[in-house]
């Protein structure tokens, strides 16, 4: 291991080798290691994701293959979600017996049946084995989610808050700057600072524009482009805006004319300034000079556009004026840069690199006008629609408006999650349901999702707006002895704003460093009923539970004590999540929005990452990224001191690899949805280490993330990537629902896969899926003789025919070849009637 703790692709999948064969590996290249694979004829068995549909038909297939003394023959045991359930109870059960032949003999005994299957039986409601609606179980299920809920709002309402808070002291400020000319031009003065360096950064780095010795293909990368040209033009728009605030008693007009004056002068002077850069090429200043008179038109016509929007703000009723200019004025000002740009682009002359040109500019001003219209979207419930709520538009208290709006609020946001539950459960069905039915029922949830999120950010405008006026008007009473009619002076709004904001940073940057994301979510609750039901029941005898809770701490495992360390290890377990990239990324990723993940007893880690010494080298193909897992993300106390990490539990991989409930769920997440299912707690993720991170040795042995309200607010927004600390796993059926893609990575020579996900078409899809990703990203091609003779139930004529399996020829790049052996669930003709009976149930 390097001394950052990360091992490349390469050296995890030599260390699997070293635990299944037991002897000693080691190669000089990743291509002399997949031909060393392919000597070893590895085999593999795949238990596919299904919830616990697949859970069972596993169990049975595991059964066979342990009475037919079948099971041992398989070096690797790779699982998803639903199978990562009945995978890891027999991982306990390995464990328990001592070795993975005492367990095949256990499980294929036709005389006896063992414990471990009679206590799974006690389990088959693992959520609440007491079923009820006045169970003890149901209500404990109840209370937990509640509290979690709870505990969740208490850092995500102060981050809005936070938010909102922002949006209030804009408002103000536009009030109380207004009152002092002086602080008017000081603001449209640094804001003119803000135009002319976004003017010279933009016009330096323009493809036809860029100095001499940095190469005309070579650009400027995003967060340079945001840093030194988006966020000083949105912070222009913010001060402009500033400065045209009105007075108090509305005596005194704002300065249009030197708000114009401003802009043009700052525009041509960041023109000139990049044009006389030193360095530039002969070329490039010639067309400086050639495009002079287009920039000059531009500037006037955006400076024009912008005196329009300052003479519409003054036709604004007075008292209403403020609110209307922090609102929409930071997207006027983003629009008059967009409008600058397309005159430019439409007046000026041609170039060598014209249609990049083009292309960059477009680019640019698609990114300031998304801000713009962020901060619309946003400053509208937060200003304007808490404002409808409170007056309901005629002066007084609308408490029937206000109490339909929280109703509505409230049920469009319970609808939003349970429907996005629903969705993220059946992530198949919803893959294939692509109809005109299906398009509806997303455009609905988008819209019922829209309509909570407005109203969140509107009653929390409300709260902090009734909370600031009453602490305003208890000050202005008690300590400037100012009637309780008269408004307070607009220096003590400011001064009790800013206050409150920093009391609620101060409390955030408490909360960042106190709270555990993971402890509080479901996630924790569904790992313990998970642990319970699949690891408990696989101890048999020797489990001691709490009499009162059903728990036994012993029943969870590190594991790496899944690992034989005195030869040869069977069955060896890898455990299948999914690194969930919704933000940022290369545009590969842009439809999948995720990569596979493994948890296994030697390392954790994904294959694609990049990490950080190919990173620094800007090196395309990535050599992955992974940790030892006895030092991975098994720390989940921040307060124990003697706590010994022994690396990631069984019962964590077990957990996360089936947490199909995700508000961030691969190439299906929205950010609309994740919104309201985070706030909602709808949620059985995972935020863990990320392997590719330049951290220490204690920083990844953490079961959470140090910085928690980044990754708060990353599952809050949907943007979770691989470039921080932490990183957001979720169900590996979000990324590849059968187990098989990395058992093709690690070129097995035989392979079993247990289709037994929701499919009730038959329409192949989790077969299609990981057939594709494995094509695309490792060359490995999988060919059918014929196509699987697999049929739904409801295809009675097909049924007669069917073979409930398929095999395939697998093609490596080596030029070497394997099998395929794909099984499924299928009613045979020789299926028993009472099977057919349950079925016809159903």
């Amino acid at each position: 291991m390097d001394p950052l703790g990360i091992w490349t692709r390469q050296k995890a999948l030599i260390a699997e080798l070293r635990a299944i064969r037991g002897g000693e590996f080691s190669t000089s290249s990743e291509d002399d290691l997949f031909r060393l694979a392919l000597k070893q004829n590895l085999s593999a068995l795949c238990l596919s994701g299904g919830g616990i549909r697949s859970a069972a038909f596993c169990l049975g297939v595991l059964q066979a293959l342990a009475c037919a003394g079948l099971l041992t023959s398989f070096d690797y045991l790779s699982t998803v979600s639903g199978g990562g359930y009945i995978g890891s109870w027999l991982q306990r059960m390995i464990a328990g017996r001592g070795s993975p032949e005492k367990a095949e003999a256990a499980l294929g005994c036709a005389d006896t049946v063992a414990a471990e299957l009679t206590n799974l039986r006690n389990y088959t409601s693992y959520l609440a084995p007491q079923g009820g609606l006045f169970s003890t179980d149901t209500w404990t299920d109840v209370v937990l989610y509640g509290r979690n809920v709870l505990l969740n709002l208490v850092v995500y309402l102060p981050l809005l808050a936070l938010a909102v808070l922002v949006a209030i002291f804009y408002r103000t400020a536009i009030w109380t700057v207004a009152d002092e000319r002086w602080a008017q031009l000081l603001f449209l003065a640094m804001g003119a600072v803000c135009v002319a360096a976004q003017t010279l950064f933009a016009a330096r780095d323009l493809p036809d524009h860029r100095p001499v010795g940095a190469g005309t293909r070579h650009y400027a990368k995003s967060r340079q482009i945001s840093l030194q040209v988006v966020w000083p033009s949105f912070a222009w728009a913010v001060l402009a805006t500033l400065s045209q605030g009105v007075t108090a008693n509305g005596s005194e007009d704002p300065p249009i004319m030197a708000l114009l004056i401003a802009y043009f002068v700052a525009q041509t002077v960041g023109y000139i300034g990049a044009w006389c850069l030193p360095g530039r090429r002969l070329k490039a200043a010639m067309l400086f000079r050639r495009n002079g008179l287009a920039f000059g038109a531009a500037t006037v016509v955006s400076t024009a556009l912008l005196g329009c929007g300052a003479w519409l703000g003054n036709l604004v009723p007075h008292d209403e004026r403020a609110q209307v200019l922090a609102v929409a004025g930071p997207l006027w000002g983003m629009a008059a840069f967009g409008i600058h740009s397309a005159v430019f682009v439409g007046l000026r002359r041609d170039s060598a690199l014209f249609d990049l040109d083009r292309e960059w500019l477009a680019r640019l001003s698609a990114l300031k006008l998304r801000l713009g219209v962020s901060w619309l979207a946003f400053a509208f419930p937060a200003l304007s629609l808490s404002w409808l709520i409170h007056v309901g538009g005629d002066g007084s208290v609308g408490s029937l408006q206000a109490s339909l709006a929280a109703l509505g609020t409230l049920a469009t946001g319970s609808v939003g999650a349970w429907v996005g539950k629903q969705a993220e459960s059946k992530v198949g069905v919803v893959a294939q349901a692509i109809g005109i039915a299906q398009r509806w029922r997303t455009a609905a949830l988008v819209l019922v999702c829209i309509v909570f999120i407005l109203g969140v950010i509107a009653f929390l405008g409300l709260a902090a707006d009734l909370v600031l006026g009453q602490i305003q008007i208890a000050l202005s009473s008690h300590l400037l002895q100012v009637p309780s009619d008269t408004p307070a002076p607009h220096w003590l709004l400011f001064v009790v704003q800013v206050v409150v904001i920093v009391g609620v940073v101060l409390v955030l940057h408490w909360l960042n460093r106190r709270v555990n994301v993971n402890r509080y979510s479901m996630h924790a609750v569904y790992r313990n009923r998970l642990t319970r039901a699949f690891l408990g029941a696989a101890r048999g005898a020797a489990r001691h539970a709490d009499p009162f809770t059903g728990f036994d701490p012993d029943d969870n495992l590190p594991l790496t004590a899944l690992a034989n360390a005195e030869g040869p290890r069977k069955l060896f377990p890898v455990i299948n999540l999914t690194l969930n990239l919704t933000s940022g990324g290369a545009a590969a990723w842009s439809e999948r929005k995720a990569m596979a993940f493994t948890a296994t007893p030697t390392a954790c880690g994904a294959p694609l990452l990049c990490n950080p010494d190919d990173r620094a080298r800007g090196q395309a193909d990535p050599a992955g990224a992974y940790v030892a897992t006895g030092g991975y993300a098994g720390q989940e106390n921040p307060d124990s001191k003697s706590e010994r990490c022994a690396g990631l539990t069984l019962a964590t991989a077990m957990t996360i690899s089936g947490a199909a409930v995700s508000p961030n769920w691969g190439y299906h997440s929205s950010p609309l949805v994740a919104f309201v299912m985070t706030l909602f707690n709808v949620r059985l993720g995972a935020w863990l280490p990320n392997p590719a991170f330049r951290q220490t040795a204690k920083d990844l042995s953490l079961a959470y993330p140090r910085r928690s309200l980044a990754a708060l607010l990353g599952e809050l927004l949907g943007m979770t990537g691989d470039k921080s600390q932490a990183i957001y796993l979720s169900d590996g059926g979000h990324f590849e629902n059968l187990g098989l893609y990395e058992m093709l990575r690690r070129r097995c020579r035989l392979i079993l896969v247990i289709d037994a996900g929701q499919d009730p078409r038959c329409g192949f899809e989790d077969l299609g899926n990981a057939l594709r990703k494995s094509a695309i990203d490792m060359q490995i091609e999988v060919k059918f003789k014929n196509a699987p003779r697999i049929t739904s139930r409801n295809d009675k004529e097909g049924q007669k025919n069917a073979l409930g399996f398929a095999a395939a020829t697998i093609r490596y790049p080596e030029k070497c070849e394997g099998t395929l052996l794909y099984l499924k669930p299928c009613l045979l003709s020789s299926v028993p009637v009472d099977v057919r009976l349950c079925q016809s149930v159903r």
